[in-house]
């Protein structure tokens, strides 16, 4: 990457504005032409120059035809006159027309229509460019071939100069620019047979060597003709098939900073990636090459050699930018059914992890009814709760408290109050708790005096009643700004990051208004001798096989998200069967990092696994992202080179995987450093400063260079560092860091847009188009992508209801299809609470800000859900399990007297 960069800092700025055309360039056209097609036999004049110059794989995505992503040819030359993906109104691919000869020139038929059709493309492509710029500085352009004269046209369609072959054209000196289309791929091509889409079909293979051979003779007819201080330019500027592919970029002689193009690989600033260019560069490369200054339609950056390590010979290189061809191809045929098994496997673990859940349930009040004690230092651990370890090394085993039956999984109130302030009995009333208090050992209204707090006893004096039932103060005894647990900021249980509640280490817990209803039938149950604990005993939920199965199942769900990318690090797509070959290496992956994950001794711990899931998986991609993104190029939930959506730092679904990790695991720090004595402001410090970095990664143009995922970022760990904090999240506070990460990504912008225009990146482009009056042409374009995916991507839409709706009732309430086993995982460690909520609140502002709509939040969830489900399964372990005795007689109520 340093390499890459002292190449690019070393090329000289364009010429200024006024300048005449200097120098001269052939630029050479070969629709369709592909890596695989080159030959030393069959194609020798490609081949020399493969050997003299340097080459890349070009993207030559413009704007495809309906319902068919491909670059059609006339689409192709139509973009390199722009500078700007262009495109045309008929369906399928339209032939080329014969230019109408005026003179020595010629026009181009029907080029009126094209220009206004660019109109409605959403990239409003100016025609002409190109040739109107060099023909307007003084510069002389010819044409040879109907291709290039939609290529070297001037703004009105006329070309001064035009013949049909190079032996034609005579002698070549005068001109500053020659564009020849060696198009006899693409008119072998469109003799096939059209498809339901108006698209030809492939070409048989000895059809298409024997028209790579013919335009390689034209070429080589073009090439003999030549001056040696020509810089000359070949690339296969479109498709001719039914699916995209990546093409040839070969460039040789004078190059824009004066030293010849090196045998090697070639990049540029636009893409960032060694061997990869993309077809708006080559009309930046033609106007540097020229001395000209490109105008702000040209959207390109000019081809330069990189001097990193280059292939040995001229067949090493064309096999290796053959391969990067095949693993595209291979991408797009993997990518669907990937991720349909994706999405298959995650709804079939969620239903059989509510399952597990709900078996566990059914076999307690069949007979093995428990409920969850709180520890004390007398009868359950030998040393204090809040303390860093019990005696095993395991956390302290207190279990959780119910939380509001309103409250959301993140545990925070609907009006944004943190659950350290909410009740613990929820919706459920007074009387009720009242009524029910000799059952499940709830104390009422009138036991308990007002002002106090079940978060103001410690947990030494928390033992449960005499009972063996959890003792659940009434809404009345909660006084106003208690906290959840009455902890000291240096105690495992923060305040205003915990969650009250009651656990249950067989029957689940019970939470709001069902909480007192639900011990105490159970008790009932247990009391009535019909399958009581006092014949079955006890089932502690550590003793579960089938949780243990969910909990590791969880953590290498947790982890498949970033598998994704770390893939890339092994060649699956040359494998015999590149679908299975990516599927085992992803898994491969994800089993070491769960390893990794039950290691050591932070497996005991509650948030142990998920500290490490959620922590390889932000630095992974850290350090990817600040050494040139190369894990996400052609990964199977990261960019496509063919489609040249993005070539370089953070894509939207890699945002999504790696601010969720990156929350996930400051929660698990935070929570590690408070059970050590750390103080709250040390801990927000530190949590804050790695997240600090993470935010700057993402939108720095040299990393990151992410518009819409800065602010999202932002306003999620400001949540998650406020509720560590122990304060509120109120609407006010969430304008205000919305406003704060608008003015960091604005001020970002702009000291990219001050940098000389071809360092720029697409956030600095993007200020000066809204000089320019173009940017709500870029915002409807992405809003109508962000609509596009939300409403036609079902399976990922599926995918985040069903995750939303794992968490919200079968991990966070108490009915028949789950345990409330996320209040125990709060319990034990509070800082969940805070983390989850900062990751879910990033999911849902990078959802509204950015064009990948739903693929954001589905991709956050299938980070933040399993995850949470293996801290929630860890919790359950934890709980202590006692059996109840049997419950004393209803009380009679007594009248009033009569008098």
């Amino acid at each position: 990457m340093r390499r890459r960069v002292e190449a690019e800092t070393s090329v000289p700025g364009r010429g200024k504005s006024g300048a005449s055309a200097r120098g001269r360039v052939a630029l050479i056209g070969v629709p369709g032409l592909q890596w695989s097609d080159l030959d030393e036999a069959r194609t020798p004049n490609l081949w020399k120059l493969v050997a003299q110059g340097g080459s890349a794989s070009l993207s030559t995505r413009a704007v495809p035809p309906p319902d068919r992503g491909v670059t059609c040819p006339m689409a192709g030359w139509l973009t390199v006159s722009a500078g700007q993906r262009s495109g045309t109104a008929r369906r399928g691919c339209p032939a080329i027309p014969a230019p109408r000869s005026a003179g020595e020139g010629a026009t181009v038929p029907g080029w009126s229509a094209l220009v206004a059709y660019q109109a409605e493309t959403g990239y409003d492509a100016r025609l002409g460019t190109l040739g109107g710029l060099v023909t307007s500085s003084g510069g002389k352009v010819a044409a040879i071939g109907p291709g290039a004269a939609l290529g070297a046209a001037d703004t009105t369609g006329k070309i001064a100069k035009y013949v049909d072959t190079p032996e034609a054209l005579g002698d070549p000196t005068p001109y500053n620019l020659i564009v020849l289309d060696a198009s006899d791929l693409a008119a072998a091509w469109v003799r096939q047979p059209l498809d339901e889409y108006g698209v030809p079909a492939p070409l048989p293979t000895a059809t298409r060597q024997a028209a790579v051979a013919q335009a390689d003779r034209r070429i080589g007819a073009l090439l003999g003709k030549l001056p040696n201080d020509t810089t000359v330019l070949v690339a296969g500027t479109s498709d001719i098939t039914t699916n995209p592919h990546l093409h040839v970029a070969i460039a040789t002689g004078p190059s824009p900073s004066g030293r010849p193009y090196l045998h090697g690989y070639l990049t540029a600033t636009s893409t960032r990636q060694d061997a990869l260019v993309t077809i708006t560069d080559l009309t930046a490369t033609v106007i540097q090459l020229l001395d000209l200054e490109a105008p702000r339609e040209v959207v390109g950056r000019a081809w330069q050699s990189d001097v990193t390590e280059a292939s040995a010979t001229p067949a090493d290189t064309v096999n290796e930018l053959s391969d990067s061809d095949l693993a595209s191809q291979v991408l797009r045929e993997v990518r669907g059914p990937f991720f349909a098994v994706f999405v298959t496997v995650q709804l079939v673990f969620y239903a059989f992890s509510a399952l597990a859940l709900r078996r566990r349930r059914r076999s307690a009040s069949a007979g093995e009814s428990t409920t969850s004690e709180i520890p004390t230092p007398a009868t359950d651990s030998p040393e204090r709760v809040n303390g860093p370890e019990n005696a095993d090394g395991i956390e302290g085993a207190a279990p959780a408290r119910p939380t509001s039956a309103g409250s959301t999984p993140g545990g925070i109130s609907p009006g944004g109050a943190p659950p350290a302030e909410s009740t613990p009995t929820g919706a459920s009333s007074a009387k009720t708790a009242a009524a029910e208090a000799g059952s499940t050992g709830i104390s009422s209204e009138a036991s308990i005096p007002a002002g106090s707090t079940p978060t103001d006893i410690s947990p030494e004096e928390a033992t449960p009643a005499e009972t063996g039932t959890t003792a659940i103060p009434s809404e009345a005894s909660i006084p106003a700004g208690a906290t959840p647990t009455g902890a000291s900021p240096g105690e495992a249980e923060p305040a205003g990051t915990g969650s009250a509640g009651i656990s249950s280490g067989e029957a689940g817990a019970a939470v709001g208004a069902g909480s007192a209803r639900h011990i105490s039938a159970e008790t009932r149950g247990g009391a009535s001798g019909v399958g009581g604990p006092s014949a079955a005993g006890p089932v502690s939920a550590s003793a579960s096989r089938l949780l243990a199965v969910v909990q590791v199942v969880a953590v290498v769900s947790g982890a498949i998200a970033v598998s994704t990318f770390l893939a890339q690090l092994v060649p699956w797509w040359a494998l015999p069967s590149p679908m299975l070959g990516v599927i085992v290496t992803i898994l491969a992956i994800a089993g070491l990092i769960t390893g990794l994950a039950f290691a050591g001794p932070w497996r005991a711990h509650v948030l142990g696994p998920l500290a490490v899931v959620a922590g390889v998986t932000s630095v992974a991609l850290l350090v990817d992202v600040m050494t040139g993104s190369t894990l996400q190029v052609n990964a199977v939930t990261g960019y496509e080179p063919v489609t040249g959506g993005r070539f370089y730092g953070f894509s939207n679904i890699a945002f999504a995987v790696y601010s969720t990790g990156t929350v996930l695991g400051l929660a698990g720090v935070a929570q590690w450093l408070l059970r050590r004595g750390v103080s709250r402001f040390v801990t927000v410090l530190v949590c804050g400063a790695y997240g600090g970095l993470a935010v700057f990664a993402d939108g720095w143009p040299s990393w990151g260079a992410d518009f819409g995922g800065v602010p999202a970022f932002v306003i999620g760990l400001a949540v998650f560092l406020i509720l560590l904090a122990g304060r509120r999240v109120s609407i006010m506070k969430l304008l205000l860091v919305g406003v704060a990460g608008g003015v960091l990504i604005g001020g970002i912008s702009l000291f990219d847009w001050l940098r000389p225009a071809a360092q720029r990146t697409h956030l600095g482009n993007f200020v000066q188009q809204i000089i320019d009056g173009q940017a709500w042409t870029v915002i409807w374009r992405k809003f109508s992508a962000m609509i596009g995916v939300t409403v036609g991507n079902w399976s990922l839409t599926l995918l985040s209801l069903v995750a939303l709706a794992f968490l919200f009732w079968v991990l966070n309430r108490p009915s028949r299809w789950g345990a409330p086993a996320l209040g125990q995982a709060y319990a034990l460690a509070p800082t969940l609470r805070a983390g989850l909520f900062g990751a879910l609140t990033c999911a849902f502002i990078g959802f509204l800000i950015n064009d990948s709509g739903i693929a954001i939040p589905a991709m956050a969830l299938t980070v933040a859900v399993p995850l949470t489900l293996a801290a929630s399964v860890r919790a359950l372990q934890l709980a202590t399990p006692t059996t109840p005795e049997q419950r004393s007689a209803r009380s009679v109520p007594t009248g009033r007297s009569a008098t």
